[in-house]
């Protein structure tokens, strides 16, 4: 479960963000996942909200996933199109198969919600 080891490198992460920021807890943080990105994300999330537990810096964390759609150029005809899976997309412009995948394998930090010693003041 490669998962379980993702979120575990998002809390470190996470850590050495809050220390370089001087944060004292981090209340939300954003994922930008995509469908091709070979990441379960409920078990991402399931191993995250885990870990988080034993992080007086997250306990409060909520993780919130972005979906990126899965968008295919045709490399005859330019047009960009979303595509709900990856099995043998056809350009529904010109029907060609001479198509890229240019979107729909990320999976990163779009944003992370720090608080701050001198946000309590």
């Amino acid at each position: 479960m490669h998962e379980f080891s993702l979120a575990l490198g998002l809390v470190d992460r996470l850590k050495e963000l809050a220390k370089e920021n001087n944060a004292k807890k981090i209340n939300k943080v954003y994922i930008r996942w995509g469908k091709l990105s070979g990441v379960i994300i409920d078990s991402f999330v399931f191993s995250f909200n885990m870990i988080k537990e034993e992080e007086e810096l997250l306990k409060n964390c909520e993780i919130i996933v972005n979906e990126e759609p899965i968008v295919y150029k045709c490399l005859d005809c330019s047009l960009e199109f979303e595509k709900e899976d990856f099995k043998f997309p056809k350009c529904p412009n010109c029907s060609s198969l001479n198509v890229k995948q240019i979107k729909g394998d990320a999976f990163i930090i779009e944003k992370v919600e720090l608080e701050t010693e001198e946000e309590e003041k």
